[in-house]
């Protein structure tokens, strides 16, 4: 409700209604269409492992705009805003380094996917589905994730998922 008093007073209704009827389709139908295409466990880890798969390169690419400053995804932004953003490019620097953000709109966002990434990978070692090497690799490129995102929030939540895992 807070969302749409602030946005009805900053933007027309006609851009307000579109922007936010594309995220509710683009949030809820993903949703429903996995809940309907995983019916077991050996689907849902299949579904973990090819999200995992998919990650990878996006740390990778995320590593590249961290040291580079140069998001090959950043064109696309223009494209998303619907008149309620700006179309400026943000860059955010920390320690020397640029924050990535990648696909994602949010730099928290995309450390936080990391983040929520690297538990699962953890997982399918546990589940016996992958092997150590495999989830040591998969597990390297969700920090590299975290790391270039360069997100407080994201680094604490890999830290205290480990922590939780070695008491548990």
């Amino acid at each position: 409700f807070g969302k749409l008093l602030a946005l009805s007073q900053t933007a027309p209704a006609n851009i307000y209604f579109v922007r936010e009827g594309g995220w509710l389709i683009d949030t809820i139908f993903p949703y429903f269409a996995v809940r309907i295409v995983i019916d077991s466990k050996a689907k849902l880890f299949t579904f973990i492992k090819l999200i995992v798969i998919v990650s990878a390169p996006l740390a990778v690419i995320g590593v590249y705009q961290s040291i580079t400053g140069h998001n090959p995804y950043g064109f696309l932004k223009r494209y998303y805003s619907w008149g309620l953003a700006s179309d400026k490019p943000f860059q955010a620097i920390r320690r020397g380094f640029y924050r990535a953000n990648v696909t994602m709109l949010d730099i928290g966002v995309f450390g936080l996917y990391f983040a929520a990434l690297a538990p699962l990978c953890l997982g399918l070692l546990k589940q016996g589905v992958w092997s150590t090497k495999k989830v040591f690799i998969s597990f390297t490129f969700m920090l590299f994730g975290i790391l270039s995102s360069m997100t407080s929030a994201a680094l604490f939540s890999i830290f205290a998922t480990i922590i939780l895992l070695l008491i548990f």
